[in-house]
């Protein structure tokens, strides 16, 4: 019979009763080790990303304000949560007929008009309830400009309008509106720049939007910022009709006033070279110290849109 106070010897020689719960020494195991390593090793790694990051960011030669403005331009041209929120909200409604519904924490989207290849990218059912915030409420599906749905949308409705096909957006609109005095024209261009690395030669092609205009006629030289000309044509609304034989009329006589803006559109190719080159310049001072120039702006500018606001 065995004795119950009699005493076990471990390998370290500590003595416990067989009674008690039994002590396993893991330090002799290989894996555990190297776990033990690969943790330690990962800290370090991380600690050290977080040094380089600070570091980074604490240069007296930087300004922050300037990179705020960098980082507002980006989302601007790459879209923020409230233009994709209006991107997504009006296409559905007012290009592919689709229910759109405002609820307190986002939007109920009913799916049926949609076609399969963008229905496929939502959540299944009738309906699918969509937050553009983040984080996102209980409930709601999140869209955000990298989803695929987003995406998709997108390049759908882009496609449409290229090919002049349904479902697409205007190229060119003319209407009588009371948030203009006189006739106020704006144009989208596509502008293109080859920026070089000036000491490695690599070349890259910077693309990007802009919006430009101007008031009365290209004489007076009443030109519109994009900054302005974004805020007229995000908030300008008709306020009558217009016959399409006035429409069609009102674009011909401004398509011909095109010939007398080159200089103008040059200038403001080259001006967006610049602004671009500056902007490259402010973040490779922080990362990698490589200096830029514009090799050549690509010219003509490519016009996608002319929209003509007519005083009501």
């Amino acid at each position: 019979m065995l004795n119950p106070d009699r005493k076990i010897a471990t390998k370290k020689g500590t003595a416990i009763n067989d009674r008690q719960l039994t002590l396993f020494d893991f330090s002799d195991f290989d894996e555990a080790a190297a776990a033990k390593e690969k943790v330690s090793r990962k800290i370090d790694e991380a600690a050290e990303r977080e040094k380089v990051s600070r570091g980074i960011f604490a240069q007296n030669a930087i300004k922050a304000h300037e990179i705020e403005a960098d980082l507002r331009e980006i989302d601007e041209a790459i879209g923020d949560p409230l233009a994709v929120e209006s991107f997504v909200t009006v296409t559905l409604k007012n290009l592919l007929d689709a229910q759109v519904t405002t609820l307190k924490k986002g939007y109920r989207i009913v799916t049926a008009n949609l076609s399969p290849q963008l229905r496929d990218l939502l959540p299944a059912g009738d309906t699918v309830n969509v937050s553009f915030q983040s984080p996102t409420p209980e409930g709601y599906h999140y869209l955000g400009r990298n989803h695929p749905f987003v995406e998709q949308l997108c390049q759908f409705i882009m496609a449409n309008t290229l090919s002049r096909s349904k479902y697409s957006a205007a190229r060119a609109a003319i209407i009588r509106t009371k948030q203009v005095t006189s006739k106020t024209t704006l144009m989208l261009f596509r502008c293109r720049n080859v920026i070089e690395q000036v000491k490695i030669g690599y070349q890259i092609v910077a693309e990007e939007m802009l919006l430009w205009g101007w008031r009365g006629t290209p004489q007076q030289k009443e030109f519109l910022d994009h900054d302005l000309a974004k805020k007229l044509l995000n908030e300008t609304h008709a306020a009558s009709n217009l016959s399409p034989q006035a429409q069609a009329s009102f674009l011909q006589n401004e398509l011909k006033l095109l010939s007398q803006l080159d200089t103008e559109f040059q200038q403001v190719a080259e001006q967006q070279s610049k602004r671009l080159v500056e902007s490259h310049q402010r973040f490779s001072a922080l990362m990698d110290k490589q200096q830029f120039q514009v090799v050549y702006p690509v010219l003509p500018m490519d016009l996608l849109g002319i929209y003509i606001l007519l005083p009501e």
